[in-house]
């Protein structure tokens, strides 16, 4: 069954009858009771959203181990957020400027997890003059942004599908269920302009479709390939120490440790 509305000038559909998918995703949250804290923000915060997002949606669909969660927290504002989360756990406020919080909850430890990421809905914009840096972008973060615009940031169908946990309701506005049932890695929106963005994504374009066992769209084939010389582009960096006692005046795009990864 799917439920389709408008949103500013694009049409997408939430998912409610998708059961398989449902099941997964229920039986996963329900194998990770550390995870309970979530059904205590939604009790501390009555209009508030919780949103599982991103990899473990798609590992729970294809039905393999889930070790990373991300959850995005909407409506809720994040003074009063991050003031629950110390009452609640440990917090790592590192990546705060960004909207997003390293949990630990009281009664769990590292063996657990290394931390439980959650987010404010944000955008990205690409910064200008960006030649595709991992770290290229403006980003903002707003409690009360709607998640799809959220989603519409992400790099692949198969990352941008999220589970609101109080309603139950699957949005998934790029058919990334669809993908995953066909074992397509598919950019969202335009693939060479996430690219450009990112040119990082070409990579994980690879690596998924090799961890995954999944085809690379044609459309997102194409991108790659008229794109991927880009991967060792360097720019001139802004004068350092470190720099300066190198005698390096010049760097790589994308860095060569996340080449490394």
């Amino acid at each position: 069954e799917k439920t389709f509305f408008c949103f500013g000038d694009k049409l997408f559909f939430t998912n409610t009858g998708m059961k398989n998918v449902h099941n997964s995703i229920i039986n996963l949250l329900e194998g990770h009771p550390e995870l309970n804290f979530i059904n205590d923000i939604l009790r501390d915060f009555p209009s508030g959203e919780v949103y599982l997002v991103g990899g473990a949606i798609r590992d729970a669909i294809i039905g393999i181990p889930v070790t990373d969660f991300d959850f995005v927290v909407r409506g809720v504002p994040s003074v009063a957020l991050e003031k629950w989360l110390e009452r609640h756990g440990s917090v790592d406020f590192v990546g705060q400027r960004f909207g997003v919080y390293k949990f630990l909850p009281t009664g769990c430890s590292h063996d657990d997890f290394e931390f439980i990421d959650l987010a404010l809905p944000r955008t990205e914009t690409t910064i200008r003059d960006s030649q595709g840096g991992y770290r290229d972008f403006e980003i903002t973060s707003h409690p009360f942004l709607p998640i799809l615009y959220d989603l519409e940031r992400r790099d692949f169908t198969m990352n941008a599908i999220a589970y609101e946990m109080r309603s139950k309701i699957l949005y998934d506005p790029f058919n990334g269920q669809k993908d995953i049932e066909r074992k397509m890695v598919r950019a969202v929106g335009e693939p060479a302009e996430r690219f450009r963005e990112d040119l990082s994504r070409m990579l994980r374009a690879l690596r998924f479709s090799v961890q995954l066992g999944f085809i690379i769209g044609p459309k997102t084939t194409k991108a790659l390939v008229d794109n991927f010389s880009q991967i060792n582009e360097q720019r001139i960096v802004v004068g350092s120490l470190v720099n300066k006692m190198l005698g390096r005046n010049r760097d790589f795009v994308v860095p060569r440790s996340t080449i490394g990864r």
